[in-house]
């Protein structure tokens, strides 16, 4: 989606920070910290987008860290992260170039209303996936929100890492950036930061996702109706104000959500089984009883067939077997005597 400006003196600026390599052709989105451009990379022949930091909010820290710590953020090569190809600077700007993701994110889709419980577990697990892969190699996203969420045809992906750090273990943050709706609250407090600040955010995206309600805007009082209550359980834990009551790490969270699904999948398993078995069960039954002239022998133990085979055996030296599969002739046998028998 198109939203350039009538006059954007950002875009020219970093048209020239990025040439030759690139041709900026649009803005495609903007946040608090910076501002998204598709783009053409000329050597390999494809879009991209490029994120720039905002001139009045990139600090030197900030650049620093950015141009620090994009690279490696480039080490994350997961299906539910969007990759980052590379960074630089140029003309006063900060920037790093990601792969451009063609689809709606999350807060386009929340336009429409809330999401079926089942399709926001599904989402929430994709999102943590991602988390886990960052969380593995050191960093805090920091800003997990319905638009770094990106929905297509087979998942979620996290993106947006315009602000991600490594965690700040026991000492104060001095990265408040954010969004206010989303942040934890040792994030808008400037105290340590974790990777279990990330679970916070995803806590209350997918609480928001659920409902429709914004989290932070009913105060002290929580309203968990509107969801089933497992799920509400494991968002509960998810969003608990202090760090060390929230679920340790992203795996825990997405296997807590995986759980939610679980009562519902092992029914349905189980409905599934006991109707084959049910089906199995009445075909071996017309087999086993059900009168045919023309079945073969049987060598498996049961009355039917053991009554069919005792009966063969006295025919056996007979002129002529026909009568065994003549129903309307009586038969004979030595043991059983004369009478018409049912095989």
């Amino acid at each position: 989606m198109t939203i350039d400006p009538p006059f954007d003196p950002l875009k020219e600026r970093l048209q020239e920070a990025v040439a030759p390599d690139y041709r900026v052709e649009h803005r495609i989105g903007q946040g608090g910290m910076g501002v998204v451009y598709r783009a053409h990379e000329v050597l390999m022949n494809r879009a991209v987008a490029i994120k720039v930091l905002r001139p009045e909010l990139a600090t030197a820290d900030a650049g620093e860290a950015l141009l620090r710590e994009a690279p490696m953020m480039g080490n994350v090569r997961h299906k539910n992260v969007v990759v980052i190809l590379r960074s630089g600077e140029g003309k006063g700007l900060q920037y790093y170039v990601m792969e451009l993701v063609n689809g709606p994110t999350l807060e386009q889709r929340l336009e429409s209303g809330p999401i079926p419980p089942d399709q926001v577990v599904r989402i929430g697990c994709d999102v943590l996936r991602g988390l886990e892969a960052m969380h593995r190699l050191g960093f805090v996203h920091r800003d997990i929100k319905p638009s770094n969420v990106f929905l297509l045809s087979d998942g979620a992906l996290v993106g947006d890492f315009g602000i991600a750090r490594p965690p700040s273990h026991g000492e104060s943050d001095s990265h408040s950036s954010g969004t206010p709706d989303y942040m934890a609250p040792e994030q808008v407090e400037r105290k340590s930061i974790t990777p279990r600040t990330d679970i916070y955010s995803t806590g209350v995206l997918l609480y928001e996702a659920v409902t429709g309600r914004r989290f932070h805007e009913q105060g002290k009082q929580i309203e968990w109706s509107g969801m089933p209550r497992e799920l509400a359980g494991v968002l509960q834990r998810a969003t608990a104000t202090e760090p060390e009551e929230r679920w340790p790490d992203a795996a825990a969270f997405r296997e807590a959500l995986e759980a939610t699904q679980g009562p519902h999948v092992a029914r349905l398993v189980a409905a599934i089984v006991g109707g084959v078995v049910l089906v199995g069960a009445v075909i071996v039954g017309l087999i086993e009883f059900w009168p045919h002239p023309l079945k073969p022998a049987d060598p498996r133990p049961g009355l039917h067939w053991a009554i069919r085979s005792v009966i063969r055996s006295c025919w056996a030296s007979g002129p002529t077997a026909a009568p065994l599969l003549d129903r309307s002739r009586p038969a004979h046998c030595p043991t059983l005597g004369t009478g018409s028998f049912v095989f």
